[in-house]
């Protein structure tokens, strides 16, 4: 009892200095202050949590606002002369239109009403368990983009992986052709791949990239080539690289283009 009372007086006494010295009211400020601190930062932890790890859901494609050129139009160019993919181009180019860029990257993810929809048709057969995520508007890859071409025009691909998986996947497979950077010069219809190395764990196997040649102007001696082609989930819905004198098609910083994937089967038929 008596170490009891010694322990109560000892308190009453701390509380006496406190108040009595204004040191009570600082260190309650202080406390206040470190409570708001841990509410702010377990707010902006719950925001950051949702938006990077949230599962996406259909949206509605806000109005075009961006092309190639940036006013309204899409020039396509027209240089190529001789053997081409011609169906999976034209789906390649009513998609795009429809394109718009979208979502916290700001990339090509949405697309409006006006995006064909036998293009949407073949996904929702095609791709209706886990992977229907990437072709929602709103997070449209690359990959959908390339498999919606290929699938409206009645070429289905035989695989579809992560991009820059498509050089190993088509590899010697039948009824395909896979044609190095700076081997061959690529045609309209043939699926170009890219290699980028954002993958630390793998350098230089990130996920890459992947896209439809929708046009080709062949290099001299004198003078580059270059590659028109149509893409989804990039800043452009069609951009133009050069291919230098030596056939070589060259692309943007911190990337590699792999080559060509065609499906030569289609022009044997």
């Amino acid at each position: 009892m008596i170490l009891e009372t010694v322990d109560r007086n000892k308190w009453r006494l701390l509380f006496w200095f406190l108040g009595t010295t204004g040191l009570g009211s600082v260190l309650a400020s202080i406390l206040g202050f470190l409570v708001l601190v841990l509410i702010i930062v377990s707010l902006i932890g719950s925001a950051l949590h949702s938006d990077g790890f949230k599962t996406y859901q259909p949206v509605t494609a806000p109005a075009q606002t961006i092309t190639k050129n940036g006013d309204g139009t899409i020039t396509w160019s027209n240089e190529w002369v001789g053997l081409n993919n011609q169906p999976v181009v034209s789906w390649a180019q009513k998609m795009s239109p429809h394109l718009v860029r979208c979502g916290v990257a700001n990339y090509t993810q949405c697309y409006d009403s006006g995006f064909p929809q036998a293009v949407l048709d073949f996904w929702s057969q095609t791709c209706s368990g886990p992977c229907y995520q990437y072709w929602m508007n709103g997070n449209l890859q690359c990959v959908m983009f390339v498999t919606g071409a290929y699938g409206a025009a009645g070429q289905q691909l035989p695989s579809a992986r992560n991009a820059v998986l498509f050089w190993e996947d088509y590899a010697g497979l039948s009824e395909w052709t896979e044609y190095a950077n700076g081997t061959a010069l690529p045609v309209p219809g043939d699926i170009i791949v890219w290699q980028d190395g954002e993958n630390v764990a793998y350098p230089g196997t990130g996920a890459g990239h992947v896209a439809i040649v929708t046009d080709v102007q062949a290099p001299t001696k004198d003078a580059t080539g270059f590659v028109q082609f149509a893409q989804g989930n990039s800043v452009n819905l069609v951009d133009t690289q050069p291919i230098d004198t030596n056939g070589y098609m060259h692309t943007w910083p911190g990337y590699k283009v792999l080559g060509f994937i065609r499906h030569t089967s289609f022009f044997s038929k």
